[in-house]
């Protein structure tokens, strides 16, 4: 019987100048499925290490093992945690890309959905996107769905929260931003643009407004005592065009905040700034000390990414005490 030698595939990998080692792979494939939701199997090995080559470059560390360990055992996913996802994901966003999947989702996948819904009842799908950059792939979606709905009479529903300040970044009016664009039903906020509280639930062909709809209200707790008070809020929003006044004056504070914090060393705007609000990272340490002094929401714990947001009563003088704050405590950060 021949002599076997018992071969440490790390260890090949390591006399080979540091290649991707299988416990390294592992935690990495961990953290980047439950950080981003991207699973990396076993086969995505060389990818992976692939991709990482540019990071440990940036680094300016030896090998990929040696940028595991600063991740891992050295606190580095705490300021290298984005880079290592832009790094790993693909880094490209376009309206109808890759337009076979959209195809399929259209010709194939609505129609067998369709068939399989019960008879008598009102058919519903639900459609979730994995986050992207600038959302080009889920409004893709809805413009095929969209489509989808008025070719087989089925109901498109908005929820337009903030539908003020969009139409008055895309220079139109709420009309053309809703029922122009084939929506079928809008749910109109007012409270996010000026008003005490209250939506409301806008049906563009009367017909559909028949049936359980005067009920829904009653039925989830919705229908208010004296609704013309609510009623009256619409009624002067909608007048005199101050919904335009208000979104413009809200996503002209988001601008003037986004100027004040851009050039901030340690705070970097993730998004563009298209509305009311500024999406940014900086140091936990500066967020829960601007948090004393001032309300809002981190929106993705792991990076940490804040949302500011302006309203339609947000002055300059907000905006720039605000702003001093966040210079002050970013650069107060140890």
């Amino acid at each position: 019987m021949q002599p076997t030698a018992q071969v440490d595939p790390d260890a090949c990998a390591q006399d080979r100048g540091g290649r991707l080692r299988r416990q390294d792979f592992a935690r990495l494939a961990r953290f980047i499925e439950g950080y981003a939701g991207i699973k990396m199997p076993p086969a995505k090995i060389t990818m992976l290490e692939g991709r990482l080559h540019r990071r440990v470059r940036a680094r300016g560390l030896a090998d990929v093992t040696e940028y595991c360990r600063f991740l891992f055992d050295q606190d580095g996913l705490r300021v290298e945690a984005e880079q290592l996802i832009d790094a790993v994901s693909t880094n490209k966003t376009d309206f109808f890309r890759e337009p076979d999947q959209f195809r399929i989702l259209r010709d194939s996948l609505l129609p067998a959905l369709l068939s399989q819904m019960p008879r008598g009842g009102t058919p519903r799908l639900n459609f979730w996107s994995a986050a992207c950059s600038t959302g080009a792939e889920p409004y893709t979606i809805a413009m095929v769905l969209a489509e989808f709905a008025r070719e087989h009479g089925l109901v498109m529903h908005m929820d337009g929260a903030r539908l003020a300040n969009a139409a008055v970044t895309l220079r139109t009016t709420l009309r053309g931003a809703s029922a122009e664009l084939g929506i079928d039903v809008l749910s109109f906020g007012g409270t996010k643009n000026g008003l005490m509280l209250g939506d409301a639930i806008c049906f563009f062909d009367p017909a559909l407004a028949g049936g359980a709809a005067p009920f829904v209200q009653k039925q989830s707790m919705q229908l208010a005592s004296k609704m013309r008070y609510l009623a009256a809020q619409f009624d002067a929003l909608l007048s005199e065009d101050r919904w335009s006044r208000y979104a413009s004056h809200a996503n002209a504070m988001a601008q003037r905040l986004y100027e004040r914090v851009r050039s901030i060393p340690g705070v970097r705007v993730t998004r563009p700034v298209k509305c009311n609000a500024v999406f940014a990272t900086l140091g936990r340490a500066a967020i829960e000390r601007i948090e004393r002094e001032f309300f809002f929401y981190t929106f993705d714990e792991a990076l940490p990414e804040v949302r500011w947001m302006t309203h339609w009563a947000t002055t300059e003088g907000d905006v720039d005490e605000f702003a001093a704050c966040i210079e002050r405590e970013v650069r107060g950060s140890p």
